[in-house]
């Protein structure tokens, strides 16, 4: 929310903003317009102040985010798809292996074959001719003049003929279904269609250290930290439960650097398919105004899978980019702020060629200094021109500025 960037000291944030106050108060709103994204190339954004922005991210940040998704939104929306009731698919089952068999072989007894499965056939001499008497039960070729291949295409029972040096053969061919071969990659996937995962706890440490001096024998060590960090992840009746906690200790204090507890693709009552989550999170809005931060706190989302989607979030504003400032840094204690950010998005389908996107956000606290802005209006739209045209028109203001 900072308008002088997210990278300057407190000292020289507060001289800028001193500095240019007379300046920035006397200019006219700014208007910035999302332009076409035509032919894949990225979207274009033209801005008279991007400094002014809600939440103080730096250039770099602003135009990836205007470009499109970010990386937590796709993998969002990959795991959100992944549990979304799809239908089950058996395309990517193994392959039943083939198998070989004699022309005495199978004239003696009927072969079985499961859906899918290849029979080689292997006769005396080359294969003439061959049919069999139903449609739509096997496929027969020959892979080599020596070789009669039949692969099983449908369920059911036939005849087969097929003719080498000796003369005549036949055998009947009886096709099944394919016999479910469970994999781990398999099992994972029907485990997640049908949401019933058994609980995984998980835990992992690393220690590190640091030493100092001019040779090996001289060495001292300066600092010492151990990290820990605890995992637990399954289904529930009420949704798939994902938590963890991140210990350090340093200078024999412990302090939690960062921990979460949500439920994902939650069911309680006639209340569904939303994501809830109580601890660290990074919210990310995706407007001018707001692009993304970091709380510790808690943050809902839904999804009705038909037309509108929303979030909303409160929480104490996070020190750090990812995580918390290790303690070793803060001389062995957490850094917090008394910072609090909050707000509210709804994301609304209009039709199929056209969506609105509206959010409101504030931010409060006496850590919070006065060149900081204390709320937010963002909306933005994307209309569908054609295969290749986006119209995204956004506008956003920060009590003091649009864009």
């Amino acid at each position: 929310m900072s308008k002088n960037g997210p990278l300057r000291s407190r000292e020289a944030l507060k001289t800028t903003a001193r500095r240019n106050r007379s300046f920035t108060k006397s200019l006219p709103p700014v208007i910035l317009l999302s332009l076409l994204s035509f032919f894949s190339f990225p979207t274009v954004l033209l801005a008279v102040d991007s400094s002014s922005n809600f939440y103080s991210l730096n250039p770099k940040w602003e135009k990836a985010q205007a470009s499109g998704k970010n990386r937590q939104t796709a993998l969002d929306d990959s795991f959100r798809q992944a549990l979304g009731g799809q239908n089950f698919s058996l395309d990517q089952m193994p392959v039943t292996p083939a198998i070989t068999r004699t022309a005495a072989e199978l004239t003696a007894r009927p072969v079985e074959l499961e859906l899918n499965q290849v029979l080689h056939v292997k006769p005396a001499g080359p294969v003439s001719k061959f049919l069999a008497t139903d449609e739509g039960i096997v496929v027969l070729e020959t892979s080599t003049p020596g070789t009669l291949e039949v692969v099983g295409s449908g369920i059911g029972s036939t005849f087969v003929h097929f003719w080498d040096d000796e003369g005549r053969h036949t055998f009947q061919a009886k096709v099944i279904p394919q016999k479910l071969i469970l994999t781990p990659s398999l099992l994972n996937r029907i485990e997640t269609i049908e949401k019933n995962r058994s609980f995984k706890i998980g835990y992992e440490n690393s220690r590190q250290a640091t030493y100092s001096g001019k040779t090996f024998p001289q060495k001292t060590r300066s600092s010492l930290d151990f990290n820990q960090n605890f995992t637990a992840f399954g289904d529930t009746p009420y949704g798939a439960v994902d938590s963890h906690i991140q210990t350090q200790k340093t200078q024999s204090k412990t302090v939690v650097t960062d921990f979460q507890v949500s439920l994902k693709d939650a069911e309680i009552g006639d209340f569904r398919h939303f994501n809830a989550a109580a601890g660290d999170s990074r919210v990310s809005p995706e407007l001018i105004v707001f692009p993304s931060g970091r709380i510790r706190g808690i943050e809902i989302d839904h999804d009705d899978r038909s037309r509108a989607r929303w979030m909303t979030f409160y929480g104490r504003e996070q020190t750090s980019i990812i995580g918390t400032i290790s303690p070793a840094l803060t001389g062995g204690t957490k850094s917090t702020r008394d910072s609090y950010l909050s707000g509210g998005v709804l994301d609304f389908k209009l039709n199929d060629a056209a969506r609105i996107k509206a959010g409101a956000f504030s931010g409060y606290g006496q850590a919070r200094s006065d060149d900081q802005n204390r709320s937010g209006l963002g909306t933005k739209g994307e209309v569908k021109l054609g295969e290749h045209v986006t119209f995204q028109p956004e506008v956003d203001y920060d009590d003091e500025h649009f864009a």
